[in-house]
């Protein structure tokens, strides 16, 4: 579940898209599957951004002397990657269920580890002065991307090595250490973000350019948060597993509600025509990112409001809505 590469395909000739998809859940049933045809953008160098197979000597325009390019964000880490920052936080971003884990910590030493969603699913977690070890017990897995575990330092890590992360086969996933460094926010970069806004930074969001343009992508949401396409695709970007969700729609009535990650976990769904309920009743949830639940609608949703997500234990999460906006809206 959540989002990656489903299958790599070997080609006569440059595909230009698909057609009759069908994507079936644990009990067969016809998720519901669009096809996603946006443009990917274009990476070069001098475009300003350091990205793609770009590097400091390749490319110094985009990538001199300033390092990486990082948010900061888990899920914005390369794929089946760890890291651990300067707060003793270890994030992950995995394109598989995660069972087991092991590494050592740089540059500091280990006073205690515990939290994140290693803990949240129940793993037993044991630890030295440089090395940690998580495992469950029951076959409980996590996956998607955020906080695997927060550690208490003595000293500041500087990175990671010895990182064994296994699915629920025992297999190593094969992860590899993100090594970026969090690239400094200001009024006057050139970029509209942290909390600036046209009356605090003009200089950076006067304009149409206020807004950085979402990719329309779940996973690059912000953690936490919900978003309605105006087709009715509930998208969801989670840091922790959700075992029930409601929310009200706006701007649109609801014909019908149904697919997505929470009929295929399960989910019982229910809905009127302003208002989606959905819970598990043998104790399922969905995590990571993606889609929620697909809504047909009479007209266009314009936002979702009165949004309640719970956790396992029926604690409210604490979501917000995910405005999205700019080129990525789809």
């Amino acid at each position: 579940d959540g989002c990656g590469t489903m299958i790599s395909l070997e080609l006569d000739g440059m595909a230009s898209g698909m057609y009759e998809i069908i994507i079936s859940n644990a009990a067969g049933e016809d998720i519901g599957f669009s096809y996603f045809d946006e443009e990917i953008v274009e990476e070069y160098c001098g475009d300003g951004v350091c990205n793609g197979d770009e590097t400091e000597e390749s490319c110094p325009e985009d990538c001199g002397g300033g390092g990486g390019t990082w948010d900061g964000d888990a899920c914005t880490m390369d794929d089946n990657s760890v890291h651990v920052a300067a707060d003793g936080s270890v994030l992950y971003n995995t394109l598989e269920p995660v069972a087991g884990f092991q590494f050592s910590i740089d540059g500091a030493s280990i006073l205690d580890a515990s939290g994140g969603a290693s803990e949240e699913a129940g793993f037993m977690i044991s630890f030295s002065e440089t090395t940690v070890l998580g495992f469950s017990l029951d076959g409980s897995t996590f996956d998607g991307c955020g906080t695997m575990i927060s550690l208490e330092l003595d000293g500041m890590a500087s990175g990671m090595s010895g990182i064994i992360i296994s699915n629920a086969a025992g297999e190593d996933i094969g992860f590899s250490y993100f090594d970026e460094e969090i690239v400094e926010e200001y009024c006057g970069d050139g970029e509209c973000n942290g909390d600036e806004t046209e009356e605090s930074c003009p200089e950076d969001c006067g304009g149409d350019d206020c807004e950085e343009a979402w990719d329309g992508d779940a996973c690059s949401m912000d953690n936490n948060s919900i978003h309605v396409t105006s087709s009715g695709t509930v998208l969801y970007n989670t840091d922790t597993p959700i075992a029930g969700f409601q929310f009200n729609l706006d701007g649109a009535n609801i014909l019908s509600a149904a697919g997505g990650n929470s009929e295929a976990a399960g989910f019982m769904i229910s809905a009127s025509a302003t208002t989606v309920l959905g819970f598990s009743l043998d104790g399922s949830t969905i995590d990571g990112c993606g889609t929620m639940i697909e809504l047909e609608l009479d007209g266009d949703a314009s936002g979702l409001s009165g949004i309640i997500i719970s956790d396992a234990g029926g604690v409210e999460i604490a979501f917000s809505y995910f405005e999205g906006g700019g080129d990525g809206e789809p």
